[in-house]
Parts: C-alpha cells; structure tokens; sequence
C-alpha cells in the first residue's frame, strides 16, 4: 500500500512539474511572437516566462486546486446521488428549476 502510495505521489509531482514546464514554455512562446508586434513589448526568457505564470495563477486562484470549477468531487457526487434517490419527484422538478435559475 506504501509502495502504491508512493508511486502515486512521484508521478502526481512529475506530472505538475512537467505541467508546469509545459505551460511555461508555451507563454515564453505566445508571448515573443506576439506581444514585440502587437504591443511593442520586449521578448522574455524563460524564468520571466515561469514568474509570469506563478503570477496569473496566484492572482486567479488557481495554483494548488487541480480540480475545475463547477464540477462535483467524487464524495459530494455519491451524496448527491443518495440524496438524489431520496426525493419525491416534486422536489426533484423544484431542484432542477431552481439550478438553471443560478
């Protein structure tokens, strides 16, 4: 299980770290080829790049919570579905309304 358990946790890690390195690459890139032309901008190295990341991920809440927004985790989705099949079919159509309401 600790084996399991490590595993898990070095490849999570390795995947972030290449994630990271991944999109920051791809801001160095977008950035000199388009701001220079378009807002007459200096290019950016690679570190510039990875701050400015670290930065728009910190502004927008962003760093640190792999899941997306709007979606149900795996333990509030069982629940839902318990509760789900607890409700009478009146308050099923009243849930259903009031959601696309929001």
């Amino acid at each position: 299980m600790r084996k399991h358990r490590a595993n898990w946790i070095g490849k999570f890690i390795l995947t972030r770290i290449i994630g990271f390195a991944i999109k920051t690459f791809i801001i160095m890139w977008l950035w000199n080829k388009l701001a220079p032309d378009v807002f007459g901008l200096h290019a950016i190295s690679l570190i510039q790049a990875f701050g400015l990341l670290v930065l728009t991920q910190l502004l927008t809440g962003n760093i640190g919570t792999p899941h997306k927004r709007g979606r149900m985790s795996m333990r509030s989705g069982k629940l839902m579905l318990e509760r789900w099949k607890t409700m009478k079919e009146e308050e099923r159509k009243e849930w259903r309304e009031g959601r696309w309401k929001e």
